[in-house]
């Protein structure tokens, strides 16, 4: 079982006791935020994760029907069938009774981007997915709030949440090495590490497709990632085995496999 997956069975083990008995509340919920968010923002960040495909999706429908600047003035003898507008809220409008289907299926990311904004600690990240900024998110949530979720009762908005929930689970993707002690392997090839480039590589392929900063490394005893990381490549060059570690500022990735 993958961490994601773990992560997604062990939410709904805690939600569903709750909808059986119908004694869910909010600060049920509010106890799942941090999970729910971590899960959610992994999912965004993983071009595999058929949820992410969604969000590409839905995003693209907002930004195709995002009122002009300056609306076009309307003939009188155009039809008078008004079009759709949207905007950020959209976002956060999750309407699983729309009668518009490429609206609604939608819906289970929708509301699982509505718990996930309204979580302080991972509002910036979220913002960064939306490509808005926080203080714009915090106005759409808003904006949004009054339309859908609030006018459903408590055990129907739980019963939705634990259909968002299966939507985020997903197994693992597979990663191009693995280490076993301390021998790493690439296919047929196998390569002796450090206790350090050990650690360095066991994060990097536990987060595999996601970017470890600096101080997820330091966490594990990696005080000085960048050295671990040069050392690492130069005895893999010497042993023909290539590491494609993604850089940037502060943090390192290790992209997914491909095969």
């Amino acid at each position: 079982m993958g961490q994601l997956t773990s992560r997604v069975d062990r939410m709904r083990r805690e939600l569903r006791p709750k909808l059986d008995t119908a004694t869910l509340t909010h600060a049920d919920v509010g106890k799942l935020q941090p999970q729910m968010a971590e899960c959610l923002l992994r999912a965004l960040g993983d071009e595999g994760h058929p949820l992410r495909q969604i969000f590409v999706e839905l995003t693209q429908m907002i930004d195709a029907h995002r009122a002009p600047a300056q609306p076009k003035e309307k003939s009188p003898d155009a039809p008078g069938d008004e079009q759709i507008t949207m905007s950020d809220r959209q976002f956060f409008m999750p309407q699983p009774g729309n009668c518009h289907a490429q609206i609604r299926r939608f819906w289970p990311l929708q509301l699982l981007l509505h718990i996930v904004a309204g979580y302080s600690n991972r509002q910036g990240e979220l913002a960064q997915h939306l490509a808005i900024s926080t203080p714009r998110l915090k106005q759409a949530l808003a904006e949004a709030r009054g339309c859908s979720i609030e006018t459903w009762s408590l055990s129907q908005f739980g019963e939705y949440l634990d259909q968002a929930l299966q939507r985020l689970d997903y197994p693992d993707p597979p990663v191009c090495v693995r280490v076993e002690g301390r021998v790493l392997i690439q296919g047929s090839d196998q390569v002796r590490l450090s206790q350090q480039q050990v650690r360095f590589v066991n994060l990097l392929t536990q987060r595999c497709g996601q970017w470890v900063e600096y101080a997820d490394f330091h966490k594990v005893g990696v005080l000085h990632p960048e050295n671990i990381k040069n050392k690492l490549l130069m005895k893999l060059k010497k042993k023909g085995v290539v590491l494609p570690i993604d850089s940037r500022p502060g943090g390192y990735r290790l992209p997914e496999a491909t095969s």
